[in-house]
């Protein structure tokens, strides 16, 4: 979990997704998606924001 730009980040390894929520908490947003797109993610293991770029280490990818 992280927080940048007024923004908190989430990822749930579990799911294999990335959510955004705004600092309330009360909205959230798809950053990513479990699955084989190349836009999703297969087994997500750390994250980081940078500006308005999420960048996903995936061990699930080639």
């Amino acid at each position: 979990m992280t927080y940048s730009n007024g923004k908190v980040y989430a990822l749930d390894k579990k799911r294999g997704d990335i959510v955004e929520l705004t600092e309330d908490l009360k909205n959230m947003r798809y950053v990513c998606k479990h699955g084989e797109a190349p836009y999703e993610t297969i087994m997500p293991l750390t994250f980081d924001v940078l500006n308005d770029t999420v960048y996903v280490v995936d061990l699930g990818t080639k």
